[in-house]
C-alpha cells in the first residue's frame, strides 16, 4: 500500500455545493509532495483542473441542476495527498504517477481560468 498515493480534491461552486474526487497514483506518499502541490496552488489551495490534466468534477453537480449554473466557477480545491489503502487500490483505477502530477503542478506559472468552461 505504501507505493500508492491518493490525491484528494474537490469542486465547490459559489452556492457551496461540493463534489469530491480521488485519484490513485503510483508512487509513495510524502509530506514533501503534498507541500509542493499546495505551494503551487493559489489562495485557498485552488487550481485549474484542466491546466494540470486532472479530471474536472463539474459534471457531478450538473445532475442536480440539469447542467451548468451561474454558481459554477473555474477552480477546484486541492485537499491533500494520503497513503492509499488496500480498499482504494481495489476501488479506483490507476490514474497516473505522483511524480508526474507534482511536476505538472510545479510547471504552472499562473493559473489560467480561461481553460475552464466556467471562466468569467
Amino acid at each position: 500500500m505504501a507505493d500508492y498515493t491518493i490525491f484528494v480534491y474537490l469542486y465547490r461552486d459559489a452556492g457551496n455545493f461540493k463534489s469530491e474526487g480521488r485519484l490513485l497514483l503510483n508512487g509513495k506518499f510524502t509530506v514533501a509532495a503534498d507541500n509542493e502541490i499546495r505551494a503551487t496552488c493559489c489562495d485557498w489551495d485552488q487550481f485549474i483542473a484542466e491546466q494540470v490534466d486532472v479530471p474536472a468534477l463539474y459534471a457531478e453537480l450538473y445532475k442536480y441542476s440539469s447542467g451548468p449554473t451561474k454558481d459554477d466557477i473555474a477552480y477546484h480545491e486541492f485537499c491533500h495527498l494520503r497513503v492509499a489503502t488496500s480498499e482504494d487500490i481495489f476501488s479506483y483505477p490507476l490514474w497516473g504517477d505522483l511524480e508526474s502530477l507534482v511536476a505538472k503542478f510545479k510547471s504552472v506559472r499562473f493559473w489560467d481560468c480561461t481553460l475552464s468552461p466556467h471562466s468569467v
